[in-house]
């Protein structure tokens, strides 16, 4: 048991690093899509180049994957933050 919570753990900073690389690439990301988005015209001159619907759908997938993270982790302190005041550990 301990053994795959190290695992895990280990896993877990592997990967958030490899997260933390990709949210400097979305930030530049979200800078052209800013710029390709200014204005409809704008837009029309880049639609023809980019499956906007396709590149959509993939950052609502991220976002929806993201929320669920969030929710969780948010879902658990909840929990823990309960139970600790319950002991009267907080």
């Amino acid at each position: 048991m301990e053994e795959e919570v190290h695992r895990n753990v280990r896993r877990f900073f592997e990967l958030q690093a490899k997260v933390d690389e990709l949210y400097f690439y979305i930030n530049h990301i979200s800078d052209i899509v800013q710029e390709m988005t200014r204005s409809l015209e704008d837009f029309r001159r880049y639609y023809p180049y980019i499956d906007f619907i396709d590149v959509e759908g993939f950052y609502k997938r991220l976002a929806k994957k993201c929320k669920f993270i969030s929710e969780s982790i948010f879902k658990m302190l909840l929990e823990m933050k309960k139970r600790r005041i319950k002991e009267g550990k907080w």
